[in-house]
Parts: C-alpha cells; structure tokens; sequence
C-alpha cells in the first residue's frame, strides 16, 4: 500500500506548491490512534486585471 498516491494531478500539486505551515491532528478510531498531517499552502494573491 502506498502512502501517497503519486498519479493524481491533484496531490501532485498540492505537493510541489510552497507550504506555510503542517498540522498535525490526532484522531481515535476504533480505540486506535492514527496520525494526520494537514498542509496549509502559502497564499500567492493574483494581481487584478
């Protein structure tokens, strides 16, 4: 099983953009722990036309 999947255009372009910061986030399932990371991306504003 791979953790990412690395033919999808959109995980691909979330991965190569510029990350501000990564959460992490804790969850409980089924009375086990899995381990999330949230990726918060740098917000480029584009110029008005």
């Amino acid at each position: 099983m791979t953790a990412i999947i690395t033919n999808d255009p959109v995980i691909l372009h979330g991965l190569t953009s510029k990350i501000k910061y990564v959460r992490l986030v804790r969850r409980v399932l089924n009375q086990k722990t899995y381990w999330f990371a949230q990726l918060v991306w740098v917000n480029i504003k584009r110029s008005s036309r």
